[in-house]
């Protein structure tokens, strides 16, 4: 089973390559990797370093550690460059609790997921405009969306978060939305579209935008 943070190296040692953060079998089918020429890595939170070399290869897997260690100092610097790679192949970005505290400043789109749910992240990058995918933010200590965010492809998961509003340019939500238990009071106007439902409880919402439907709301 692969583990945070998954990603592969070339047998040259001299390049590596990310497209899922936890599943070696993704990036690897989807960036077509041979199976000779790339070996598996992971680099655990607790600092572990584990290169998958092939028995036909010259080099040993400490030539590989070496190797990643003169890219990176620590598995957190690695770990920033990997979600802006797999951000860049429009892979999900899946760093549900783990110890991230913060995001690539350069991420304006994701196509993919973001779960960022029981980390101790603080917030988003300023520039982040859209989410192809789900976004998951359960469990943060995130305060506020950012302001150019526009839309969300699939759910947004917000409960148990100090959030009080959601952004003006929000217009469209592909999936659900959850509040259950935040401080947000109303939904703005320009929320123009929620393709699945709406969880209210626990939170004093009272009026909804026009555009939405009475029937998808769940208190």
């Amino acid at each position: 089973m692969c583990q945070f943070a998954s990603f592969f190296i070339h047998e040259s040692g001299n390049r590596w390559e990310c497209a899922d953060l936890r599943h070696h079998e993704i990036t690897r089918d989807k960036l077509k990797l041979g199976d000779q020429d790339w070996f598996e890595v992971e680099w655990l939170e607790n600092g572990t370093l584990t290169v998958r070399v092939c028995d036909r290869s010259d080099n040993t897997e400490q030539f590989y550690k070496d190797c990643i260690l003169t890219w990176w100092k620590t598995q957190a610097d690695c770990v920033q460059d990997l979600v802006k790679r797999t951000a860049k192949h429009g892979g999900n970005l899946d760093l549900r609790y783990t110890k991230i505290t913060k995001l690539p400043e350069c991420l304006t789109s994701i196509d993919g997921s973001l779960d960022l749910s029981g980390t101790p992240i603080t917030k988003l990058p300023e520039g982040l405009t859209s989410i192809g995918g789900s976004l998951d933010l359960s469990g943060t200590q995130i305060t506020k969306l950012p302001e150019s965010l526009t839309s969300i492809g699939g759910s947004l998961d917000l409960s148990g978060t100090q959030i009080t509003k959601l952004p003006e340019s929000l217009t469209s939500i592909g999936g659900s939305l959850y509040l259950r238990g935040t401080l947000i009071t109303n939904l703005p106007e320009s929320l123009t579209s929620i393709g699945g439902s709406l969880y209210l409880s626990g939170t004093n919402i009272t009026e909804l935008p026009k555009s939405i439907r009475k029937e998808q709301v769940v208190w």
